[in-house]
């Protein structure tokens, strides 16, 4: 379940840095592509919360959760918010959204080495 749930984080990472270089770049988001990073951060959501559900020593786990949860509150305001009204991508936000995403997978990546 770990090693879904790296997986599937590391292809909405891989596919949410394409967006921020083509955001700092100016030049357009395609929408297939922000879908499929959502897809893949949610249904690595879903893993995460069952992993916590599941796991009795997931306390690193329920922090990486807490950054999850704000860096797709953070994504559904670019999404909703800017991308959908044809607006311009707050840049602070881009950032700060990409910022808590790494900081939790940093903390799956710890967990699943120390576990």
């Amino acid at each position: 379940m770990v090693a879904l749930m790296i997986v599937l984080f590391a292809c909405a990472a891989v596919l949410g840095i394409i967006m921020a270089v083509r955001h700092f770049a100016n030049k357009s988001l395609p929408l297939a592509l922000a879908l499929f990073h959502g897809l893949f951060a949610v249904a690595a959501v879903v893993t995460l919360i069952v992993a916590v559900a599941k796991l009795a020593a997931a306390g690193m786990l329920v922090a990486a959760l807490t950054l999850f949860v704000l860096a797709a509150l953070g994504g559904f305001t670019l999404f909703l918010g800017f991308y959908l009204s044809k607006k311009r991508l707050p840049s602070p936000i881009v950032v700060l959204h990409g910022l808590l995403a790494v900081c939790g997978f940093v903390l799956v990546l710890v967990f699943a080495v120390m576990h």
